[in-house]
């Protein structure tokens, strides 16, 4: 059993990097987005608060705001949020912290992992 988990330890690591889905960490001094492994038409967007603070957000267009939201400190309920989006009817796509300010963090469905510091 221990050999076991010791082989699959390498594939669980490789596994976080790889989501259907974007991924987005705000912590406390970044915000960490992991994109999809495969461009999709329908994706998911995950945010999730990794600070002890209150943080009001939203998902917004070049054009509109989709969905504004509040994000509980890490821990507690509703310290994560999710919605589905159609890329097939965005062009651009962004995640915004409000309240604390924060850089927008583009949300690109073909491109590559990366950190907002």
């Amino acid at each position: 059993m221990k050999y076991l988990l010791i082989l699959l330890l390498p594939l669980i690591a490789y596994a976080e990097k790889s989501y259907e889905s974007f991924i987005v960490k705000v912590e406390e001094e970044k915000i960490s987005v992991i994109t999809p492994k495969k461009s999709k038409d329908i994706v998911t967007i995950i945010v999730e608060n990794k600070t002890f603070e209150r943080i009001i957000s939203e998902i917004k267009t070049d054009k509109k705001v989709l969905k504004r939201f509040t994000l509980e400190p890490e821990g507690q309920k509703g310290a994560n949020f999710s919605l589905t989006v159609d890329f097939s009817k965005v062009k651009n796509l962004f995640y915004v912290p409000i309240s604390p300010p924060f850089q927008a963090a583009p949300l690109n469905p073909k491109g590559k992992n990366y950190e907002i510091p």
